[in-house]
């Protein structure tokens, strides 16, 4: 920084050369104003919006396109985070999701791992597999009627087991796949009546004299069923194949793979055109050709994190000729048949998590489920090309954890902490997620020109006539978004104030509003029977830069130009001139010192928030601007040694730390736009009296 002792020296003072004012018969000696904020543009944004004189505009008109994990916000149909929200049913709209239905709170502790609807003798019914923290052992249980549940493995399986993996009903009959440490139970059907146990058959076409321990996953392949079968503390597993729709023989079974020396174990396993897929938990993924008997490994994942059980079917599915392949817990892939082109299309964003945990963030850690021209994972949807954040738990306390579906679309599942309790949603139902506080949609940070501060005007919704018990909320949040945000209701509109003819309303912003970032949330509501539809949103702001200021100097520049005490200004007018014409040819950033300049240093370090302790005040006015460093501060009042009502960090500037004794002043940072010059008088000797006309902008 460049100054100089003005006090009674100088009128000004820029780049450290104290100046004198004087005036011209045609020019006044000093001008001050504010520098254009805007310029003249074009104007911009939708065309529709009739009013660009003024106003600019973010619009939303639709969010069928899914979440994103890039914060600023474009016009591209996406958001950054929802839940319980509906956004992909209906172009253009958002609903509230369609709620869970509580089917069956088994004993607490009997965990829900995995569930199949299917046909065994002849009936169609609906069952779910536990483990074995309850009563020491895993349970089958059957729905008969209604909400009436059989434990149908009461006699049948033993402690040996701990949990069930997949349920797959084929050939009439419900196959069970478990997993546990003993050798019997690991592969056994139901035919409605007794459980036939097929471990022996199946260890009797491995090699190598070894015994199954577990059986993680299996796959129906046109009447052919193929199981995963393992010793996981030996190194070992295998995949056995029978076509026996009720095995009883050792030679109703065949082996397909065998491995031995292995540090990993299978996890899942799909069909899908002529070929087996299969991933094991060190993360290999295979393709195994039916016809040629060839295997093949196509990549090794990494990373993968197995943290539960009941994976089978719930990992490998498939849309077209495209196999999607979860991995657990941070990742999805997408893997051509055709092509052999394997691609990453979701991974979790570290970022959403710290801000609500899992409401942001998709689960993948117990696999997910398809459902029509869906995948479904614990709060996270795939249409086949976009990603939607899904539904909590009916508590809305944790994620919510598809396990299969019905014959009537209905699906069902469970919480990540309420893993006992089964749940069934049903996609075309009329039970909606109501009055929780868990159904909200996230947009993407509106941060468009970020340094620049923006004044929020209005933000006016569009939505459907709302029923009895319907409201939409509008929330704001300025600056970054955290777990500890705390959200400004800017306005709801809702039957109870609006009735039922209202389709949009617009709230407005309090005075003095300024952003260079701001969120912003819908909420929706209901009575739970229905939902509102939202369909646009429209926000109006202005670009509001931060105010500047301009001069107009008229500079004596003659030699021996007197100082306001007398004495003589030491540079010539010649030299002076030089001077000012070099910081106007080399565009350089000066010092400029006003007529109200004052100076003093501060008394102590300063903190990066605070008021401020000086020497003195004395020459500072009651209210204005400070400058130390390179950070600016507004302030309110003063005392003899401080001021107080410190805005840190004030006019685009960073509030930081200073050290004891740096020096405090009300000085600007310009730049001289503009220079002229006249020569009223001319002497015989060349002693040129200059008047230097200087305009300067601050920076």
């Amino acid at each position: 920084m460049t100054f100089v002792s003005i006090k009674s020296k100088f009128s000004v003072a820029l780049d450290g050369q104290g100046l004198i004012l004087q005036g011209a018969p045609d020019r006044i000696a000093y001008q001050s104003g504010q520098a254009p904020v805007y310029g003249n543009r074009f104007a911009s944004g939708d065309r529709s919006y009739n009013d660009l004189s003024q106003w600019w505009y973010f619009a939303q008109t639709s969010w069928v396109a899914g979440f994103k994990d890039i914060i600023s916000w474009l016009d591209d149909a996406k958001y950054y985070y929802a839940t319980n929200i509906d956004t992909w049913s209906e172009n253009g709209a958002i609903k509230l999701a369609r709620a869970q239905a509580t089917v069956k709170s088994f004993t607490s502790g009997e965990d829900i791992y995995c569930g199949v609807f299917g046909n065994v003798a002849g009936v169609n019914y609906k069952f779910v597999g536990t483990d074995d923290a309850a009563s020491g052992k895993p349970v089958i249980y059957q729905n008969t009627t209604g909400s009436t549940w059989v434990d149908i493995t009461d006699a049948d399986y033993g402690t040996n087991q701990n949990a069930f993996s997949q349920l797959i009903c084929r050939g009439g009959n419900l196959w069970a796949f478990s997993i546990g440490v003993g050798n019997t139970d690991v592969v056994a059907y139901w035919n409605g009546s007794v459980w036939v146990d097929c471990s022996d058959e199946v260890d009797s076409v491995t090699t190598g004299a070894w015994q199954p321990k577990r059986s993680t996953c299996a796959v129906d392949v046109q009447g052919t069923l193929y199981a995963m079968i393992d010793d996981i503390s030996n190194y070992k597993w295998a995949l056995v194949k029978t076509t026996a729709n009720a095995p009883t023989l050792d030679a109703d079974w065949s082996l397909v793979l065998n491995r031995t020396n292995q540090s990993s174990a299978p996890i899942d396993i799909f069909y899908l055109t002529g070929n087996l897929y299969y991933l094991l938990t060190n993360g290999e993924f295979h393709v195994y050709n039916i016809a040629t008997a060839i295997d093949t490994l196509i990549t090794t994942f990494t990373g993968i994190s197995i943290a539960g059980w009941g994976l089978g079917g719930k990992l490998l599915h498939s849309f077209g000729d495209k196999l999607i392949v979860t991995v657990p817990a941070n990742e999805i892939w997408e893997y051509n048949i055709n092509t052999s082109a394997l691609t990453r299309i979701w991974n979790r964003d570290s970022n959403k998590a710290d801000i609500n945990n899992i409401e942001a963030i998709g689960v993948l850690s117990y696999g997910g489920i398809k459902e029509g021209t869906y995948i479904r994972w614990s709060n996270l949807i795939y249409d086949g090309t976009y990603f939607h954040n899904d539904i909590k738990s009916a508590d809305d306390a944790t994620t919510w954890h598809p396990l299969f579906i019905d014959s009537n679309s209905v699906i069902y599942g469970r919480g990540l902490t309420t893993m006992n309790v089964l749940e069934s949603i049903t996609p075309t139902g009329s039970t909606y997620k109501g009055t929780a506080d868990k159904n909200f949609l996230v947009f993407n940070n509106f941060d468009t020109v970020s340094g620049v501060d923006k004044l929020a005007y209005s933000a006016t919704i569009i939505f459907k006539a709302l029923a009895s018990g319907q409201s939409i909320s509008v929330e704001y949040l300025l600056g970054e978004l955290t777990s500890a945000s705390s959200w400004t209701v800017l306005g709801t509109a809702s039957f109870a104030a609006d009735g039922g003819s209202v389709t949009d309303k617009t709230f407005y912003f309090g005075t003095a509003i300024t952003f260079k970032k701001i969120w912003i949330r819908i909420k929706l509501a209901s009575g739970g029977s229905d939902t509102p539809t939202l369909n646009d949103i429209i926000m109006e702001y202005l670009p509001v830069p931060t105010y500047k200021k301009t001069w107009s100097l008229n500079i004596n520049c003659g030699d021996e130009v007197k100082r306001l005490d007398g004495g003589l200004v030491e540079t010539t007018g010649r030299e002076l001139k030089g001077r000012l014409e070099r910081a106007w040819w080399t565009k350089s950033i000066l010092d400029f010192q006003d007529l109200d300049y004052a100076t003093t240093l501060l008394n102590g370090a300063l903190a990066a928030t605070g008021d401020i302790t000086v020497d003195s005040t004395a020459d500072f006015p009651e209210q204005g601007r400070l400058r130390v460093d390179d950070e600016e501060i507004t302030y309110t009042g003063k005392t003899p040694t401080s001021f107080t009502g410190c805005s840190r960090g004030a006019r685009s500037t960073r509030a930081v730390t200073h050290t004891d004794n740096s020096v405090i002043n009300n000085a600007y940072k310009v730049i001289m736009t503009e220079l002229s010059s006249k020569i009223p008088v001319a002497l015989e000797d060349k002693e040129l009296e200059y008047m230097i006309g200087l305009a300067l902008r601050e920076v």
